[in-house]
């Protein structure tokens, strides 16, 4: 940018010239600016992270806990959202609509959408993992939905795939069962089954779990055994205390 300050001093006299200083120069700090305001998968999960909270407002329960899936366009480095009703009920009235307090995912149907919510069905037993945010959103292959029509929509795969928890995704203990039963997994091992899923649909797609927890002085050891488990898997763990670069 000082290269072309400094013709345009130079060519001063001439006024075409000049006028072309004047356009390069401008176009050199529009990209300056756009390097500027390029948001990490850190900045939209929170960014999202802040609408979903004032859209739920009274909705997530006492223990304000939600999860989501969102689906980053290689052609924005901000936060788009393909379906309008999120952005009416997101963006627009900062409010969900009346049908979505009835459900615990919104909206219903993982397909024409590259965001999706959950909040906890507290009605499920306790010792499984079936009324987790997690659990709602990855059952009956939610992601694969959700990529297969984001693909036919935009005519690529997504630069990455965010999956915000509340709390780090359960690992234990495993879900009891009934003698010849398969146990169903718990939700670490639900996100790593949709990671590598959504790996072959999108190979060059990244994997991204954001949680607002960072630690649990309860359980430390389990906490850091999931994480470990995730990264061994190839998944990018991100917190509020990470530092990401784009």
């Amino acid at each position: 940018m000082k290269f072309v300050k400094a013709l345009c001093v130079v060519w001063l006299v001439n006024s075409a010239l000049f006028g072309e200083c004047k356009r390069l120069e401008n176009t050199d700090l529009k990209r300056a600016a756009s390097v500027q305001v390029q948001k990490t998968p850190k900045d939209i999960a929170e960014e999202i992270e802040i609408l979903v909270r004032q859209a739920t407002y009274g909705l997530t329960g006492n223990t304000n806990q939600f999860g989501y899936i969102y689906l980053q366009p290689f052609e924005s480095d901000d936060t788009t959202f393909d379906d309008t009703n999120v952005v009416q009920a997101l963006i627009v009235k900062k409010t969900l609509p009346r049908s979505a307090y009835s459900a615990y995912t919104w909206p219903a149907s993982p397909s024409n959408t590259n965001f999706r919510m959950a909040v906890p069905d507290f009605n499920q037993p306790r010792q499984t993992n079936a009324g987790h945010s997690e659990y709602l959103l990855l059952k009956d292959d939610g992601l694969g939905d959700m990529l297969r029509t984001f693909q036919t929509k935009h005519g690529s795969c997504p630069e990455y795939v965010l999956l915000y928890s509340t709390l780090l995704p359960c690992m234990y203990p495993p879900n009891p069962v009934s003698p010849g039963q398969v146990p169903v997994p718990r939700c670490a091992e639900m996100t790593v089954n949709a990671k590598k899923s959504a790996k072959r649909m999108c190979p060059g797609s990244a994997f991204n779990l954001y949680t607002h927890e960072v630690t649990n002085k309860q359980y430390p050891d389990v906490f850091d055994k999931t994480v470990k488990y995730f990264t061994k898997n190839g998944i990018t763990w991100i917190n509020p205390n990470s530092q990401l670069r784009k």
